[in-house]
């Protein structure tokens, strides 16, 4: 025999969960232990429903995650997958690209995309809620100011003028790199390796020159 229908189900059905959590909260003299029961139960049957689905929405971030990313501290690219950088094995940060990726779906699910994925009007709606207010406004890591150094190069230009030899080695890595300013950069760090290389040999010159002439 099924089990019969609780009249209270029937009307509370069509809340939300937090219209129900406000009625249990502010409303308990209104209603019979049993019925106090029947709202507990039914609040904890959506929130189970809405944490699975919040758990799917989320899945969805992982479309917009890079492929590629630089490394933070020498600039080189590497696949997202990777934990550590190839180049000089520092671990990668990879938390700005994730709040890239959820501000990317949040901005999407805003639009009116994913209808199609099955996802209840409620949830999405509270997971736009709830995302709008711990995301920053500006969440873009692939911008020029999201890079190690403050958004700067001065850093591998110093180096590079101060040690040739890894100014070479960091000029490879930035020509590898899918931006021109990256790639630009590169370029600065073996042009002054070069120069580096070259006023050092200069200043040797002349210091075994005096030293000979001595």
């Amino acid at each position: 025999m099924d089990k019969a229908i609780d009249p209270i189900d029937v009307e509370l059905e069509g809340n939300t969960l937090e219209e129900l959590q406000y009625i249990y909260e502010t409303q308990q003299d209104l209603y019979t232990p049993e019925e106090l029961e029947s709202i507990e139960t039914l609040i904890a049957s959506r929130r189970a429903a809405y944490d699975a689905e919040k758990t799917k929405i989320e899945g969805l971030a992982e479309e917009f995650l890079p492929d590629q990313i630089p490394c933070q501290k020498c600039g080189g690219n590497n696949s997202f997958g990777n934990a550590n950088c190839r180049f000089c094995e520092v671990e990668l940060d990879k938390s700005k690209y994730y709040i890239r990726a959820r501000s990317k779906l949040l901005d999407e699910l805003k639009r009116g995309s994913y209808v199609d994925k099955g996802l209840s009007e409620e949830a999405v709606e509270r997971y736009i809620e709830e995302a709008s207010d711990e995301l920053p406004l500006e969440t873009d890591p692939y911008s020029s100011d999201s890079r190690a150094g403050g958004g700067s190069y001065t850093f591998h230009y110093v180096i590079s003028a101060l040690i040739p030899l890894v100014g070479f080695i960091m000029g490879g890595i930035l020509l590898t790199k899918d931006d021109e300013e990256g790639r630009s950069a590169g370029k600065v760090c073996i042009v002054a390796s070069i120069a580096s290389s070259i006023i050092g040999s200069i200043i040797w010159f002349i210091a075994v020159n005096s030293i000979v002439g001595f």
